[in-house]
This record gives C-alpha cells, structure tokens and sequence, in this order.
C-alpha cells in the first residue's frame, strides 16, 4: 500500500554562490560531483571526530541553485558548521524551510509516480508543473526501499494532499513511518544515528566515499574503516515483549547494547545499536524478562 506522511519540518536550507557545490564537495561525505537537476545526492554532515550532524539530501533547482533537505529538523545547526569552515568562498545559505512543506511517500509507491500526473520519466525528473503549481520529486535510493520526498509551497500543500489521496495514497502517521523504517532497517536522526554515532556503525557506510579528498571527520571515518575498528552495528530485532527506546540489551551479565526504535507488529519488533561482536543474524539479547532476537543486521 502507498503512503504519504507530511513532515512536521521541511527543513531545507538554500545554497547559492559559485563556490556552493565545491565547498559542500570538501565538507560533507559522500561524492556530490555529479549533483544535477535529475540527480539529487543524500550525504552526511559530520564532526571533526567523525560523528554524524544530520544526513542530507542534496538537490539542484532550475537555477541551478543547491537545497540542502536536512533531516535534523534543525537548520541552524547545519547553517552554523557550513559557515564555519567558509572562509572566502562565494556561497550563501538561506534558511527556506517556512515556505515550503515536505512530504515524504513511501511503501508501494513507485507506480504512484510513474503515471500522471507526476509522470518522472521526463528529462526535468524532479520538476512537475500540476494545476499552475510546482511539485519538486526526489527519489531518495539511498533508503533501500521505495521513498521519495515531494517538496511544494506551503499555499499548495491542501493540493498536493487530495492528489494523492485521490490515487489511494494513505496519510501514515508518525508510527507508520517509524514501523516502516524498522521493517527496512532504515535508520533515523538521533536515534540509529545522530552525533553519537559515526557513520559505519549507523549502517551508513554507502553514503561515504573513500575514492574523494578530504572532508571533516575523514581522517577518523577512514581510520574505523580501514583499520576494521567498528564497534557496533543496527539490527533489527523481533521482540516477545513491548520495550522502550533506550531498554538494555543483554547476554549473560553484559550489556551489549540498547533499544533505539520500536513499533509495528503490537510494538514487537525493534532496531538496537548493539556490539559489533553480538550483532550476527540469529542472536538472542535479554530485555526486560524477555528475549529479543535479531532478524537483521546492518553490519
């Protein structure tokens, strides 16, 4: 079934300037070399010790401008360690995020867009002109399951929501979107990963280049990797009891890591950041009198 959930932030930052793309190239992870109108690009933000800021969706409008679509919640944030390492080049950042509203579909959603009136297989992809408004469509692959990202104006977001309803797209909750992500081991801002993780034990691993120079936190992202010094891993665990976030994981005595998110399935499933050396497919923790046993894992 598709569904569609409106974000209670949209989030986006806009980058202009001529130096705009070569400075998000040396600060963030990922290679955005090839960011086009018909490529948007997801990247990580982190610290100089490797820690994740906010994950980034990355895409170009007909101006050619950047958007950065956080998914913190938190622009300042990202504003505040962009302009901290811009020194003389030419790029500007504008918070857009009250005029526009974001909404995220995901499930079987791909026919969904493949058919008017969204129709994406045309050359501008990501622009659709419905009814004198603009829809911006993302398809954000990096999730590993269906999900795209429709960005519109505030004044049209009442529009947007009666044509997808009209195409029998569900409005999910919150709980829907967070069983969803469990189910595909997706994980999320401050939860799975966020600064207190890096980006290899966040199962993130694909959002990194290792072939591009330098970027913050790449000395110590590099070193983790190479060096095979992962401590921990996402799994996915099916429970026989509810928990909630942050509930230990145990074997025997030992506490081998902790409950992040929950839901679906009567709130019986679960994704743990756990230790790297008990997160194989098949283990069985301790929790709460219970037993929690992984089904996944991101390692």
């Amino acid at each position: 079934m598709p569904y569609f959930f409106i974000q209670e932030k949209s989030s986006i930052i806009n980058q202009s300037g001529k130096d705009a793309l070569d400075l998000l190239q040396r600060l963030t992870t990922n290679d955005i070399s090839e960011l086009s109108i018909q490529n948007p690009i997801r990247t990580l933000l982190t610290n100089n010790k490797g820690r994740i800021i906010d994950s980034i969706l990355l895409f170009m409008d007909a101006d050619r401008d950047l958007n950065l679509l956080c998914d913190s919640g938190d622009t300042s944030m990202v504003i505040k360690e962009i302009d901290r390492f811009t020194i003389i080049e030419e790029s500007n950042l504008y918070d857009n995020s009250d005029q526009f509203a974001r909404i995220t579909a995901f499930g079987d959603v791909e026919d969904l867009f493949f058919k008017e009136p969204f129709n994406i297989n045309t050359d501008s992809k990501n622009e659709i002109f419905f009814e004198g408004f603009k829809i911006i469509l993302l398809e954000d692959r990096t999730k590993k399951a269906p999900w795209y990202e429709l960005i519109v104006k505030k004044e049209n977001l009442q529009q947007i929501t009666n044509i997808l309803v009209s195409l029998n797209c569900t409005q999910a909750n919150e709980m829907d979107l967070n069983s969803y992500c469990i189910y595909n081991l997706i994980p999320s801002y401050n939860r799975e990963y966020g600064i207190h993780t890096n980006p290899i034990e966040s199962g993130l691993v694909d959002l990194i280049s290792f072939e591009k120079g330098c970027y913050v936190g790449q000395e110590v992202i590099a070193r983790i990797h190479n060096y095979n010094k992962v401590k921990r891993a996402v799994v996915l665990l099916k429970l026989d009891k509810p928990v909630s976030i942050g509930d230990k994981l145990t074997i025997g005595s030992s506490i081998i890591g902790e409950i992040t998110s929950f839901g679906g399935d009567h709130n019986l499933i679960a994704l743990g950041l756990v230790k790297i050396k008990y997160s194989s497919e098949g283990t069985t923790y301790s929790i709460n009198e219970g037993e929690a046993k992984i089904m996944r894992s991101s390692k």
